[in-house]
């Protein structure tokens, strides 16, 4: 009987209070998730474009009116730097021809006489208006053979032979033999070598650092390098055009539809933008090490629509709360 009523007078017993100030039970912080591989998560892929590299298109034409004498090549030709084309003939060069090397004894002598009457005019055995009349016709032949060697130099010259500036395949082909051209009717061939140097990307936002950006091919993956960004603008616009430079000597060949994928840094983790608590200029996750969430802090990297990259001196697979800052409030007594 003793005992029993022993029994029976015994208070129950209870959990010791928390401290004060202490972070609620998991129990009492909403949904866990656990942190994630930033490499494990599906990679995000962003349209993107090769774009042509300009130093390797040419447009391949007379400077002046000419006659075409000779065509040396084909539509879908490869050729090369140097190759002749078009054989033509341009009256004006032949004439600058002429002219240069006419101009050439008469610039001299005319130059010779000059200082003849220079030295006698010294003696006041010349007349002014004599040695002004020569210095006239010596002005006169130097602008004429200068005009004429500037037009020789505009044509590489005053070769007939039209060459191909560049590596490259003629696309296209204009003119026919004994046709005559103008420089404002176009060229008479274009050539291309279809090589991309830069991507051009739409991504949904500005990049960011550390992330890195590769463009994805047959052969595998080329590493990309960030050169500008800038918002993109009209009424539909949304993100940022963002361009990227190859690998020096890659063979990308311009292309309309790319992909440029975003991959996280080395040792980032994923997990949901809303688990990231911001306080006092510090990002922080409530994490389930115990009993009672525990407040670590971390590296926001990016975060992007729903998602965030971190980075955090916790395992993968460590639960965080999507509530954090219910987690971590002081639980009230």
């Amino acid at each position: 009987m003793l005992a029993l009523a022993s029994c029976r007078s015994e208070a129950p017993r209870s959990d010791p209070a928390p401290p004060p100030g202490a972070a609620r039970p998991v129990s009492a912080a909403g949904r866990w998730i656990p942190l994630q591989r930033a490499v494990d998560a599906p990679v995000e892929q962003h349209p993107a474009r090769v774009l042509q590299d300009p130093s390797a298109l040419a447009e391949v034409g007379p400077s002046l009116p000419a006659r075409i004498e000779k065509i040396h090549t084909q539509a879908g030709s490869r050729v090369r730097r140097g190759d002749v084309l078009f054989t033509v003939l341009m009256p004006e060069a032949v004439t600058a021809a002429a002219v240069q090397g006419s101009t050439g004894p008469l610039v001299r002598a005319l130059e010779g006489r000059r200082e003849q009457l220079r030295a006698l005019k010294a003696e006041g055995l010349a007349r002014a208006s004599d040695l002004f009349t020569v210095e006239v016709e010596l002005a006169r032949a130097q602008a004429e053979r200068a005009r004429a060697g500037a037009v020789l130099r505009g044509l590489g010259g005053g070769a007939s032979e039209l060459r191909s500036p560049i590596d490259g395949v003629v696309t296209e082909l204009q003119g026919a033999v004994g046709e005559w051209r103008r420089p404002e009717e176009g060229p008479l061939a274009r050539v291309v070598e279809p090589r991309g140097k830069r991507v051009e990307a739409r991504l949904p936002g500005a990049p960011s650092p550390g992330v890195r950006y590769v463009l994805q091919q047959e052969g595998g993956a080329l590493a990309l390098t960030l050169l500008e960004q800038a918002p993109r603008v009209g009424e539909e616009a949304q993100g940022y055009l963002v361009w990227f430079a190859l690998p020096e000597g890659a063979a990308v060949a311009p292309s309309m539809t790319a992909q440029v994928q975003a991959l996280p840094p080395e040792g980032a983790m994923q997990v949901e933008a809303r688990a990231l608590l911001y306080r006092g200029g510090k990002a922080l996750v409530a994490a389930r090490k115990g009993e009672r969430p525990e407040a670590v802090e971390v590296e926001v990297l990016r975060v992007q629509g729903g998602s965030a990259w971190i980075k955090a001196p916790l395992e993968p697979g460590t639960p965080v709360a999507t509530e954090p800052g219910q987690a971590l409030a002081p639980e009230t007594p």
